[in-house]
């Protein structure tokens, strides 16, 4: 039941800020960027019994995927100037996957 509860606020959420960028690109661009995942997952695990070390785990990974995200969305959002928002789309997970494989070939911490 709990996860039902889980998928029926997560969803809203999501709808929520959607809905809201369609009348408001502002304020649904400022409330999409805030990390509203991470929270919701980190309220969910801590619901569900996960300890504090654990928390800090997941939140340290979770910095680790900010600079990727920055540059899946800085490549997106020069794209879409030029291309289709699904080829734009593209574009910034191939950015996104070559700043993830160089950060690994070259071991960066």
């Amino acid at each position: 039941m709990f996860i039902v509860l889980k998928i029926l606020v997560s969803a809203f959420v999501i709808a929520f800020v959607t809905e809201l960028a369609s009348k408001n690109q502002t304020l649904g661009g400022l409330l999409a960027a805030l990390p509203l995942v991470s929270i919701l997952s980190l309220l969910w695990l801590a619901k569900e019994g996960m300890s504090t070390n654990g928390l800090r785990e997941f939140l340290r990974n979770v910095m680790y995927g900010l600079p990727v995200t920055f540059v899946i969305l800085l490549a997106i959002w020069l794209a879409l100037r030029y291309v289709s928002v699904s080829m734009a789309l593209v574009i910034g997970v191939l950015c996104g996957s070559c700043y993830v494989i160089v950060h690994r070939l070259f071991n960066v911490a």
